[in-house]
Protein backbone atom coordinates (compact mmCIF):
# COMPACT_ATOMS: atom_id res chain seq x y z
CA UNK A 1 0.00 0.00 0.00
CA UNK A 2 1.74 3.42 -0.85
CA UNK A 3 1.45 6.56 1.22
CA UNK A 4 -1.74 8.20 -0.16
CA UNK A 5 -3.34 9.71 2.99
CA UNK A 6 -1.07 12.10 3.44
CA UNK A 7 -2.70 15.84 3.09
CA UNK A 8 -6.66 14.05 3.25
CA UNK A 9 -9.48 15.08 5.65
CA UNK A 10 -11.77 11.56 5.49
CA UNK A 11 -15.91 12.01 7.37
CA UNK A 12 -16.56 9.42 9.73
CA UNK A 13 -19.56 7.79 8.46
CA UNK A 14 -21.95 7.03 10.78
CA UNK A 15 -23.83 3.85 10.44
CA UNK A 16 -27.83 4.76 10.73
CA UNK A 17 -30.01 2.13 12.51
CA UNK A 18 -33.22 1.47 13.11
CA UNK A 19 -34.68 1.20 17.12
CA UNK A 20 -34.34 -2.38 16.13
CA UNK A 21 -30.76 -2.03 15.20
CA UNK A 22 -31.08 -2.63 11.70
CA UNK A 23 -28.76 -1.03 9.29
CA UNK A 24 -30.93 1.77 7.72
CA UNK A 25 -30.03 1.75 4.16
CA UNK A 26 -31.65 4.81 2.45
CA UNK A 27 -30.46 6.86 5.26
CA UNK A 28 -26.77 5.81 4.82
CA UNK A 29 -27.16 6.55 1.28
CA UNK A 30 -28.76 10.17 1.66
CA UNK A 31 -26.08 10.68 4.24
CA UNK A 32 -23.05 10.06 1.85
CA UNK A 33 -25.02 12.02 -0.70
CA UNK A 34 -24.77 15.08 2.02
CA UNK A 35 -21.19 14.74 2.56
CA UNK A 36 -20.53 14.78 -1.57
CA UNK A 37 -22.58 17.65 -2.02
CA UNK A 38 -20.47 19.28 1.09
CA UNK A 39 -17.28 18.56 -1.22
CA UNK A 40 -16.63 15.12 1.04
CA UNK A 41 -14.50 12.73 -0.68
CA UNK A 42 -12.67 10.79 1.69
CA UNK A 43 -15.00 8.46 4.08
CA UNK A 44 -14.26 6.06 6.91
CA UNK A 45 -16.60 3.40 7.94
CA UNK A 46 -16.65 1.79 10.96
CA UNK A 47 -14.17 4.55 12.20
CA UNK A 48 -14.32 7.01 14.94
CA UNK A 49 -17.86 6.90 15.85
CA UNK A 50 -17.06 3.96 17.86
CA UNK A 51 -19.61 1.83 16.00
CA UNK A 52 -17.57 -1.60 14.59
CA UNK A 53 -18.59 -3.64 17.34
CA UNK A 54 -21.84 -3.68 16.66
CA UNK A 55 -21.41 -4.16 13.14
CA UNK A 56 -21.53 -7.55 11.38
CA UNK A 57 -19.58 -8.55 8.01
CA UNK A 58 -22.94 -8.83 6.27
CA UNK A 59 -23.68 -5.02 7.79
CA UNK A 60 -20.33 -3.93 6.32
CA UNK A 61 -20.44 -5.32 3.18
CA UNK A 62 -23.56 -3.37 2.75
CA UNK A 63 -22.26 0.09 3.67
CA UNK A 64 -19.34 -0.53 0.96
CA UNK A 65 -21.86 -2.07 -1.37
CA UNK A 66 -23.70 1.09 -0.86
CA UNK A 67 -20.97 3.38 -0.92
CA UNK A 68 -19.44 2.08 -4.78
CA UNK A 69 -23.23 2.82 -5.81
CA UNK A 70 -23.44 6.21 -4.58
CA UNK A 71 -20.09 7.95 -4.50
CA UNK A 72 -17.89 8.53 -7.38
CA UNK A 73 -14.72 6.47 -8.43
CA UNK A 74 -11.84 9.32 -7.54
CA UNK A 75 -13.58 9.12 -3.50
CA UNK A 76 -11.82 7.03 -0.93
CA UNK A 77 -12.69 5.66 1.94
CA UNK A 78 -10.95 3.61 5.10
CA UNK A 79 -12.67 1.04 7.12
CA UNK A 80 -12.52 0.35 10.95
CA UNK A 81 -11.82 -3.74 11.11
CA UNK A 82 -11.93 -4.05 15.47
CA UNK A 83 -13.52 -7.13 16.72
CA UNK A 84 -13.43 -9.14 19.61
CA UNK A 85 -10.87 -11.71 18.05
CA UNK A 86 -8.28 -12.04 15.51
CA UNK A 87 -10.31 -13.93 13.15
CA UNK A 88 -12.82 -11.43 12.97
CA UNK A 89 -10.28 -8.58 12.96
CA UNK A 90 -8.30 -10.60 9.72
CA UNK A 91 -11.86 -11.08 8.21
CA UNK A 92 -13.17 -7.88 8.22
CA UNK A 93 -9.91 -6.97 7.10
CA UNK A 94 -10.05 -9.13 3.54
CA UNK A 95 -13.27 -7.69 3.08
CA UNK A 96 -12.80 -4.16 3.27
CA UNK A 97 -9.69 -4.50 0.95
CA UNK A 98 -11.82 -6.81 -1.37
CA UNK A 99 -14.02 -3.84 -1.62
CA UNK A 100 -11.42 -1.20 -2.33
CA UNK A 101 -10.74 0.08 0.65
CA UNK A 102 -7.53 2.53 0.67
CA UNK A 103 -6.83 1.45 4.04
CA UNK A 104 -7.63 -0.54 7.50
CA UNK A 105 -8.00 1.40 10.99
CA UNK A 106 -7.38 -1.48 13.65
CA UNK A 107 -8.18 -0.25 17.14
CA UNK A 108 -6.72 -2.09 20.42
CA UNK A 109 -9.17 -5.79 20.78
CA UNK A 110 -11.32 -5.40 23.46
CA UNK A 111 -12.49 -8.51 25.94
Amino acid sequence: MTNTLNGKIYAAVLVPRSTRGDLEEAVLVNQLEFLLGAGIHNFVFNGATGEYCLGSPADLEICLQLARSVLPAHATYLCGVGSASLHGTLQLGRQSIEAGAEGLLVPMPYF
